[in-house]
């Protein structure tokens, strides 16, 4: 079962966009494998530390990766602003 977060998408999308080669996108598989991996571990702690931490604990890291979803999408729109400007 394949299960991908939003930041994972959007590297995915990101990483599209500004490969130019031809052939398979390697950085971008290899940043899908390192984002699903991390959050996987993230997730797993989480899970196995839920009894010790505290809700305060759990929105810290729910913060921490709604950070990395924003600074993907704003990645995103960087670098659709960037080939929009220069065609």
């Amino acid at each position: 079962m394949f299960a991908a977060s939003p930041a994972t998408i959007a590297t995915v999308i990101v990483l599209s966009a500004v490969h130019n080669k031809v052939g398979l996108p390697m950085n971008a598989m290899v940043g899908v494998i390192l984002a699903v991996l991390v959050t996987w571990l993230i997730m797993l702690v989480m899970v196995l530390a839920s009894g010790s931490v505290r809700k305060g604990g759990q929105q810290v890291v729910t913060r921490l990766m709604g950070l990395m979803l924003i600074s993907m999408g704003f990645q995103f729109v960087l670098t659709g602003l960037k080939n929009f400007m220069a065609d």
